[in-house]
């Protein structure tokens, strides 16, 4: 009795934590969403005062972007060196933001910080759609397979 009560606990657990890696993978999917609309809000043709809007909207989520990738990617990835360092990467990414949003504001362009998304926004999303593969693999061969 004592093992079948056992056992269901440990099943139970291993499908919570399993369900935790999936919500951290989709945290950090929407992230790396987050970062590919800068990229192309940056990249895209408009006027002024449309990409001054659309970028005060991505200021305004940038703190909470920031706070989900560093509680979702804790989760996922295991190396805290390469961890540090992508932190570091999307925080410097976040400023950038705020430094050409202010270039647009004031002069209507800036060529430095546009280069600087353009170069940074692609690795960091690519190391994590990276990891969060890594963890969906991981996670597939965790969960036991249904024999029918």
């Amino acid at each position: 009795m004592i093992r079948i009560m056992l056992i269901i606990v440990f099943f139970s657990f291993c499908h919570f934590s399993l369900a935790q890696n999936r919500s951290a993978i989709d945290s950090l999917f929407q992230v790396k969403d987050y970062l590919l609309n800068v990229k192309h809000c940056i990249n895209e043709e408009q006027t002024g005062q449309e990409k001054i809007a659309q970028l005060k909207q991505f200021i305004k989520l940038a703190s909470s972007q920031e706070a989900i990738f560093e509680r979702n990617a804790t989760a996922i990835i295991k190396n805290k060196k390469e961890l540090k360092q992508l932190k570091t990467t999307l925080h410097s990414i976040l400023q950038s933001i705020i430094l050409y949003y202010e270039d647009i504001n004031q002069n209507g362009k800036s060529p430095t910080e546009s280069l600087y998304l353009n170069k940074n926004i692609p690795p960091l999303v690519d190391k994590i759609y990276y990891y969060c593969k890594i963890e969906i693999l991981e996670e597939q061969k965790r969960t036991p397979k249904k024999q029918y």
